[in-house]
């Protein structure tokens, strides 16, 4: 309501002239430019959902009460001065909102705060599709998720979904230790003594890089180390699952652990993708498996193949090396053959 409105009624009130007509009319286009503004913020269908909101839902249904209580059209004055100022601050809220839910990288629940009716088909399609990808992280982080969050509400239900990931999924992600929400991992393949006296590569654990950090969750990459060697680095376990596919059926019958094999002729490659060989593996079957069983798998393969071939080879046992003379030409090892 503009101030000079206020006061031509407050001029009107000073030369008493019917007082109680003028009151009314004072009152009425008060609230009138009140719900006219509030059309969209209060119908039913609404939904608040920060505090932050709901407290200035709070005050907006006091300015109606407050304007049936004044006296004097002047009283309109500081109603009018909070009004100007609620109005602004559920703009910018809404404002907010539209922002987080065309975010590239996710709604953020601390700038969802008002959901008008037109934007609940959409604010339920999107809160669905977080959801999965929540879900999804808390499988590839290793939680145990409880069965009654393995069931998200259907998208077209937005308070059904909406109150699903604000008051049941949300606190199983915020109580994820911060060293498991890192979970970087990397593996180098290197030359090491086993037992202080076998000479053959594997992969062992090596630091990860920060870089690392930006690898997406369940997707390993290959690299190179610091020192040329050859370097497989994720974070989280590995997984072919992707999140949109996230169900209660493939969560309760993601196989978790690498088939017991003797026939390494599966693993074709060492220095290739973990997923690669996970899929010779696996065939179709969703897996989700830790990366030291993956490299457990390797290096036993890799520590099979060595010694098969030192063995064809008449090579040193030992270190792998040629032997001349049945001497090891790089350890010294006499052999008798």
């Amino acid at each position: 309501m503009k101030l000079r409105s206020i006061y031509f009624l407050q001029a009107l009130w000073d030369i008493e002239l019917q007082r109680d007509e003028l009151l009314q009319i004072s009152k009425n286009a008060m609230i009138s430019e009140i719900e006219k503004a509030y059309i969209g913020v209060l119908n039913p269908e609404t939904i608040w959902v920060s505090q932050k909101s709901l407290k200035l839902l709070e005050k907006i249904e006091s300015l109606k009460k407050r304007v049936n209580t004044i006296t004097r059209p002047i009283d309109l004055r500081d109603i009018n001065d909070d009004f100007i100022s609620i109005t602004g601050q559920v703009r910018a809220l809404q404002i907010k909102t539209a922002q987080t839910l065309d975010a590239q990288s996710g709604v953020l629940l601390e700038d969802l705060h008002i959901i008008v009716r037109q934007l609940l088909p959409y604010t339920g399609k999107k809160i669905y599709e977080q959801a999965h990808y929540q879900l999804f992280r808390l499988m590839v982080l290793g939680y145990n998720i409880p069965d009654q969050i393995c069931v998200i509400p259907n998208a077209n239900e937005t308070k059904m979904v909406l109150n699903y990931y604000v008051q049941g999924l949300m606190p199983l992600i915020d109580n994820i230790e911060s060293s498991k929400l890192d979970s970087r991992w990397a593996y180098e393949r290197k030359t090491i003594l086993l037992n202080g006296e076998l000479s053959i590569e594997q992969f062992v654990m090596a630091e990860p890089r920060q870089d690392e950090l930006e690898q997406p969750l369940g997707i390993p990459s290959i690299g190179i180390g610091t020192n040329g060697e050859f370097r497989i680095h994720g974070r989280g376990l590995i997984t072919n699952i992707i999140p949109m596919e996230i169900t209660e059926r493939v969560i309760k019958s993601v196989s978790r652990k690498i088939p017991e094999t003797t026939d390494f002729s599966l693993v074709s490659n060492e220095n290739t993708n973990p997923m690669e060989t996970l899929k010779d593996l696996f065939g179709n079957r969703k897996y989700l498996v830790a990366p030291n069983e993956y490299f457990e798998l390797i290096n036993r393969k890799l520590i099979a193949s060595d010694f098969y071939r030192r063995i064809r080879t008449g090579s040193c046992f030992y270190c792998g090396a040629p032997l001349y003379a049945n001497r090891c030409s790089k350890c010294g090892r006499k052999w008798n053959i």
